[in-house]
């Protein structure tokens, strides 16, 4: 819950201040530098973990580096590059930063899927309801201002379709 909070925080803080300075990072230089700036965190982390539960066996950490480039490098550069794209729309950043919270869901259907998770129930799955319903109420929001405005229809659908 702190990363979905923190993780649009620093993103949007790190665009303001590229902004201030005049300086333009491309996708891959900004996970480089929000990686490298987080890596005390992390180290921290995976050192409590060592010394309170031990090292992760084989499986943990084939996992651990499953999700790292799919999630931590892939997926991220993506969100960083389309939040590159529409950096001076809001309601389009807005977007972005709200399918970012999909990202949960995606990784709750894989894990059942693949790693024999279970479900999520009580919390968990109210949780994921209200992801589902936010994403629809934004949709809904969005494109309801834009509806009768071509122009701004238009801009909605993105530049693919007719």
């Amino acid at each position: 819950m702190l990363s979905a909070f923190a993780y649009p925080l620093g993103n949007r803080k790190l665009l303001l201040h590229l902004e201030h300075c005049g300086s333009r990072l491309n996708a891959v230089q900004r996970v480089f530098g929000m990686t490298l700036c987080s890596w005390p965190l992390w180290l921290l982390f995976a050192l409590v973990a060592w010394i309170t539960v031990g090292p992760p066996t084989p499986r943990e950490a084939l996992l651990a580096g499953g999700v790292a480039l799919s999630s931590g490098t892939i997926a991220t550069i993506l969100f960083f590059r389309a939040t590159d794209m529409v950096r001076s729309e809001p309601t389009a950043l807005a977007a972005v930063e709200a399918m970012q919270a999909a990202e949960l869901l995606f990784a709750t259907v894989l894990g059942v899927l693949f790693l024999g998770e279970a479900w999520p129930r009580g919390y968990a799955a109210s949780g994921a309801l209200a992801i589902i319903v936010g994403i629809a109420l934004f949709g809904w929001v969005s494109g309801r201002g834009a509806a009768g405005h071509d122009e701004e229809v238009r801009a909605l659908r993105g530049d693919r379709s007719a």
